[in-house]
């Protein structure tokens, strides 16, 4: 049961808005659904001075689950990110968000791995897109199931994991100990974003990070736009959502 109270009015002034440096802090969650979420969010959000600029909600009725996403100028938090999520905690298991739900501030480098396979047009995109900067992130490394890969790679100064698949009709359980191998690797580098860039098999669903990162798909028509803005249900890291 959510507890309904009334909402306090922070009384300090909010920052001007011709001084908005465009960081944001983004709290998004998955909780079950009831009334009183989005009240009760608001109401949190206003008692710490937070400004929001952004807030989008879906409600999924086959699972009963809700999906709030807001987001404040972190200017007007009088502390970051990482506080912001210890204020938070108790509201978000109240509500029964439990681990599902994150605090991140855009001002924070993002982190990303990349899984790709033996084509390397996105790949190429990607990595040409991070070395100038038009995608801001911090490339953990590439993890790909062709070795001939590494050297394009390596050539942008990125850590390569090279984990061979089984060729088909292989027994299911060594297919299992590759995809296990790709899972344990991307926890080691903990990135914000996990870019599947046509990794064979990548689409799988055993084949995805079971941890916090999020999970995006680089193909041939939608590597042009992939960025990473990354929803994570990790409760304050850097990437944005």
């Amino acid at each position: 049961m959510i507890d309904h109270h009334s909402t306090l009015i922070d009384p300090r002034p909010a920052p001007a808005p011709d001084l908005d440096d465009g960081r944001r802090f983004v709290l998004t969650l998955g909780c079950p659904d009831a009334v009183g979420v989005v009240a009760e969010i608001a109401g949190f959000l206003a008692s710490v001075g937070g400004w929001i600029v952004e807030a989008g909600y879906h409600s999924d009725p086959a699972t009963g689950w809700f999906f709030p996403r807001q987001v404040v100028r972190a200017d007007s938090v009088p502390f970051d990110a990482d506080e912001l999520a210890r204020r938070f905690a108790p509201l978000a298991a109240r509500i029964g968000a439990d681990g599902a739900w994150s605090v991140t501030d855009t001002g924070r480098e993002k982190s990303v791995v990349l899984l790709v396979s033996k084509e390397k047009h996105c790949l190429h995109d990607l990595l040409g897109r991070i070395a100038t900067g038009e995608l801001p992130v911090r490339l953990a490394a590439v993890i790909g199931n062709h070795a001939p890969v590494a050297e394009l790679v390596r050539a942008h100064g990125a850590t390569f994991h090279h984990v061979a698949f089984p060729p088909p009709g292989t027994a299911p359980q060594e297919r299992a100990r590759a995809f296990a191998t790709v899972r344990d690797l991307v926890a080691c580098h903990d990135p914000d974003a996990v870019v599947l860039a046509r990794l064979c098999r990548s689409s799988r669903p055993r084949s995805a990070p079971s941890g916090p990162a999020r999970c995006s798909t680089s193909t041939t028509a939608s590597c042009r736009r992939s960025s990473v803005h990354g929803p994570t249900t990790r409760r304050a890291r850097g990437a944005s959502s």
